[in-house]
């Protein structure tokens, strides 16, 4: 598996968690949060509706849209991984919430500070 093939299904398990994960649950999101996963999933994928990512303001997700419209939908997946996984270890006192980053950073041992880098 190439390093394309790596941040794929990377990427597809951290849009699965995120659409698993209750409204009311243990984990939960910040509106500047879901607004930065919601750019970088849109730039991903080009159009997805999210039920976990619903953004009401038109202008925030028309500016949301055009601040990475350059940025190349790889890198965008990455960034929604290492996006995924600060939320994620805000709740690191959760066991859940750990395996759930142990599983994301598993995706690509070789480079393990690709996504937890940040960059």
């Amino acid at each position: 598996m190439d390093s394309s093939d790596m941040i794929d299904a990377q990427f597809d398990r951290a849009v699965e968690i995120v659409q698993g994960l209750p409204k009311t649950g243990p984990i939960q999101t910040g509106y500047e949060e879901k607004l930065t996963m919601y750019r970088h999933v849109t730039r991903s994928i080009h159009f997805v509706v999210l039920a976990a990512f619903t953004v009401r303001d038109v202008d925030v997700t028309r500016d949301a849209w055009a601040k990475h419209k350059d940025l190349h939908p790889l890198e965008a997946k990455v960034m929604y991984v290492e996006a995924l996984i600060k939320v994620l270890r805000k709740y690191s006192d959760k066991t859940v919430a750990r395996d759930l980053v142990d599983e994301l950073e598993a995706f690509n041992p070789a480079a393990p500070d690709l996504v937890r880098s940040g960059t």
